[in-house]
Order: C-alpha cells, then sequence, then structure tokens
C-alpha cells in the first residue's frame, strides 16, 4: 500500500502556511464542499515559462472559477443538488479522484497536454463532478498557456529560418557548381515556403510582435490576452479543436 501526501492548507493567520501529514493508509473521501475550491495555482516564479499559472486570468486567491465562453469547450453539468442515493457514491469517488486533478494542476505547469489529457479522462468519468468548474477553468488554464507556447515556438522557428536562408543565399552566390547551386537552391525555397507557413500562423493568432512571449512582463501579455479576447470566436474555436486532438491523443499531439 503506498503512501499518500496530504496537504492542509492552514486557513488561520497565514494562508501560505501548509502541514503535511504522512499516513500509510488513504483515508476516507471528505465530504463534498457546498462550493467547489477555487485554487490559485501559482508557484511563484516569474515569468510564463517558469510559471505559468502566475499569467493566467483569475487566479487570484479570492476569484472565482469561471465558465468557459460561448463556442468554447462546452461546461461539465454540474450536479443536480436533488439527486441521492446512487448518484452518493459517485460524489464520493469525484471527491476523492479530484485529487489527482489538483495535483496535476500544481504539478504539470510545464506539461499542459499532459493537464488536458487528465482532465478529459476526468471529465469523461465523472459527468456530474461537482468540481466541474474547477476542471473547467483548468482546461482553460491549460490551453491558455499552449496558446503562448505554440507562438513562441514559432517565433523561434521564423527567427532560424531567416537566418538559414541567408545563409543559404551566401552559399549560392559563392558556389560554382551549376548542378550543386541547383540543390542549393531548392533547399532555399522549401525554407522560404516553410518560413511563410510560420509567418501565417502567426497572423492567424493576430500576433504582430517580434518579442517571444518568454521574454514578456505579466503586463505585457495580459494586454496580447485581452486583445485576443476582445474578439474571441477564433480563439474559441482553436480552444475546441486544440482541446479535442489533445483528448484524442492523450495528450501526444498538441503542437
Amino acid at each position: 500500500m503506498g503512501v499518500t501526501i496530504w496537504v492542509i492548507y492552514a486557513k488561520s493567520q497565514n494562508p501560505t502556511t501548509s502541514v503535511v501529514v504522512i499516513d500509510k493508509s488513504r483515508p476516507a473521501p471528505r465530504p463534498l464542499p457546498a462550493k467547489p475550491p477555487a485554487n490559485s495555482g501559482h508557484t511563484g516564479g516569474s515569468s510564463l515559462f517558469e510559471d505559468p499559472a502566475l499569467f493566467l486570468p483569475g487566479n487570484e486567491p479570492s476569484a472565482k472559477p469561471k465558465p468557459a465562453p460561448s463556442g468554447g469547450i462546452p461546461p461539465t453539468p454540474p450536479a443536480n443538488p436533488t439527486d441521492t442515493g446512487a448518484n452518493t457514491a459517485d460524489a464520493a469517488r469525484a471527491d476523492s479522484d479530484f485529487h489527482d486533478i489538483d495535483n496535476a494542476h500544481m504539478n504539470f505547469s510545464s506539461e499542459p497536454n499532459r493537464q488536458i489529457a487528465i482532465y478529459a479522462e476526468y471529465r469523461n468519468s465523472h459527468p456530474n463532478s461537482a468540481f466541474a468548474a474547477d476542471v473547467n477553468k483548468y482546461v482553460d488554464d491549460a490551453l491558455d498557456h499552449i496558446w503562448w507556447l505554440q507562438i513562441d515556438k514559432r517565433i523561434l522557428r521564423r527567427q532560424k529560418l531567416k537566418q538559414d536562408i541567408s545563409t543559404k543565399q551566401t552559399d549560392i552566390e559563392s558556389e560554382n557548381n551549376a548542378e550543386y547551386k541547383k540543390k542549393l537552391i531548392a533547399e532555399k525555397a522549401a525554407m522560404e515556403k516553410e518560413l511563410n507557413e510560420v509567418k501565417q500562423f502567426l497572423a492567424d493568432r493576430n500576433y504582430e510582435s517580434e518579442t517571444r512571449p518568454e521574454g514578456m512582463e505579466e503586463s505585457q501579455l495580459k494586454e496580447l490576452r485581452d486583445a485576443r479576447d476582445a474578439n474571441p470566436d477564433n480563439y474559441n474555436k482553436w480552444k475546441t479543436m486544440e482541446y479535442n486532438r489533445i483528448k484524442s491523443s492523450h495528450g501526444t499531439n498538441w503542437e
């Protein structure tokens, strides 16, 4: 039987104080709270890529989980407060399993694809979970992180392609062998094609900055996020497609 570590957050003088209790037998699931708990997820990093939760909207300790915007991932139906009997056991199991969801949210911040795969499985197995609002928020947080990761990756690729194209052009100009020059020209053309695809990717996301998201201050990233969310149709469509792709691939296909 494995060792289960339960972390109890003190709610007295210092809300950040934690006490770790190690027990060799997993206790019975705790009673469901009247309202789903709001989880901060902020672990103290200074950038999106050191601590993605720092840059996610609504992560203040007092923030309430927000449902997915219209057109995005449909929210999980809330539990029926009049349901008792057969649903009681399901609710208790959901409460126990939610610890795995919280663990994924707190500890897999650098792997948002893995987070979403776990959240999707929980949604499938607990359609009436009392923690549906928390899971919906966690899914939105992970998708927001993936959005910026994908943009950051393309900016790096764009920089590399520009350098390689410039180098290839120099090689072409200095090459005297006609056949080898044709080969170099074809290689340059392939690079230019990929560069145009990367530029289109960024244009589709209305990302015009030359700065990588990783290098931005929180306030800069917030401005970009607000601009993105001002016209949410494109983002909501992307969220639905990305969520379904990650879900169907169990977290392996997301870039």
